[in-house]
């Protein structure tokens, strides 16, 4: 699927009019058809805003990856990597190691 037809799929999946989709974002009925269309690409700001409503991720929207939704796992045995985030539906992580981890990135000001 192209971006323009994600965009759709998720409009439609809410029984939303392109129209009200741009009210959401803050766009025109004629945008969203761009978007749709894939004639114009969406901003940042209004990526992040569209993924939040939907429920997926811009990397997902913009064809990076095929999972729609973030997971958290640990990092493979074979890497020195801490754990990374890749999916919050079924996290491998204990409650303690995230919440271990959303203290570092606060304390660090991400």
């Amino acid at each position: 699927m192209t971006t323009g037809q994600k965009i759709k799929y998720y409009r439609e999946s809410k029984k939303m009019s392109q129209k009200e989709l741009g009210m959401l974002l803050n766009k025109s009925q004629g945008t969203v058809a761009k978007y749709e269309n894939d004639t114009a690409e969406m901003d940042y700001a209004t990526l992040k805003k569209f993924c939040d409503y939907a429920g997926c991720t811009i990397d997902y929207l913009l064809g990076r990856t095929e999972e729609s939704e973030n997971e958290i796992r640990k990092a493979p045995p074979e890497s020195d990597a801490d754990e990374y985030e890749t999916n919050r539906k079924n996290p491998e992580l204990t409650p303690d190691e995230i919440r271990a981890i959303k203290e570092l990135l606060r304390d660090q000001g991400l």
